[in-house]
């Protein structure tokens, strides 16, 4: 779990990442915009592992390097999570058997989470994010998929509940117009497998952001699939725990 604050929205995340169904283990890495830790202690509490960057190791790809090197030996498949994310109780057993139908084939390179993502407008608003830090997921989901609510501004899941994987939606894939601007496509909690990872040589840690697009890169050169699976849906939050990158972050990326 990359983050930059010790938000409520961020401790909300966590608490209920660690309170689901997932039995593997949880780190946190903090960027290094600031030379003060401010989630050592809270991961303290939560028996979780945790990683401070220095000042100049800024970006997710160089926190996910780190984050590797404190991996068992026997670590297969690994998550990089936002920490913004709210979760369901149950969600782990259905990415489990998601990998066990395709792990063995070696042509997938990464399995996303579905998630629901709420309209912007409703980050400003204290009930739904108040909703959120409680972790209230059941009432949450109930009210930003009601019908006629409009408050979805984005819905990856397939429609089809016999089907385990399928397309995600994405406003940046279903418009041709967007489509320029498209930087990768990965799920708020998106999943590789250990020996990925080691074929790139780990992330690019010049790159501060779209680390996604090296990812993307290395699965289309080796003809492996990028897939959505069908799941409880994640309730991404999109929260305002990042700091505004420049648009030569952005450049140099694409480059």
């Amino acid at each position: 779990v990359s983050t930059m604050y010790d938000s409520d929205t961020f401790k909300s995340s966590v608490r209920s990442l660690v309170c689901s169904d997932f039995v593997g283990e949880v780190v946190i890495v903090e960027d290094g915009y600031d030379q003060t830790s401010k989630c050592d202690l809270f991961c303290e509490e939560l028996g979780i592992s945790y990683l401070k960057c220095a000042p100049e190791e800024v970006g997710v790809g160089l926190q996910i390097n780190k984050a590797m090197a404190l991996l068992q030996d026997n670590v297969d498949i690994v998550m990089w999570v936002h920490n913004d994310v709210l979760w369901p109780d149950c969600w782990f057993g259905q990415l489990q058997r998601a990998w066990d139908a395709v792990h063995d084939i070696n042509r997938v390179g990464v399995l996303n989470l579905s998630f629901v993502e709420p309209h912007p407008s409703l980050r400003g608003d204290p009930i739904f994010r108040e909703e959120f830090i409680t972790g209230n997921y059941s009432d949450l989901l109930w009210a930003v998929t009601y019908p006629g609510a409009d408050l979805l501004v984005e819905v990856r899941n397939h429609p089809d509940p016999n089907q385990l994987f399928g397309l995600g939606r994405c406003r940046y894939r279903d418009s041709a117009a967007n489509l320029q601007f498209m930087a990768g496509a990965l799920s708020p909690a998106c999943s590789f497998p250990v020996k990925l990872w080691k074929e790139m040589g780990g992330f690019d840690p010049s790159l501060s952001m779209i680390f996604d697009s090296q990812l993307h890169h290395h699965c289309f050169e080796n003809r492996k699939w990028n897939l959505w699976i069908r799941n409880t849906p994640l309730i991404h939050f999109q929260g305002l725990d990042t700091l505004v990158h420049s648009d030569s972050d952005y450049l140099k990326g694409f480059q």
